[in-house]
């Protein structure tokens, strides 16, 4: 329940872009709707692509872990070459 406060509060701080955003979306005139249609939208939506984002990262991090992992033995002989010069 805190976090539906949270948003409404959020959505009600930025309710003139909002209702720009949403009216533009639906090709809407701003006095057909009201701010619990609003509010209600965005409440509805915002976290509507959460899990493809945690995919996403999680993909990117395992990417991340391999390239580290193939690249340990250029880091390696780069070491090697500089304690060698001191």
């Amino acid at each position: 329940m805190m976090r539906a406060e949270g948003s409404y509060r959020e959505v009600s701080d930025q309710f003139p872009v909002q209702k720009k955003t949403y009216c533009e979306f639906f090709g809407i005139r701003p006095e057909e709707v009201n701010e619990d249609m609003i509010r209600s939208f965005f409440e509805h939506h915002q976290t509507e692509h959460l899990d493809e984002l945690i995919a996403g990262y999680t993909e990117m991090a395992n990417l991340n872990s391999q390239i580290t992992h193939d690249f340990e033995s250029c880091d390696a002989e780069c070491d090697k070459h500089f304690f060698e010069r001191l």
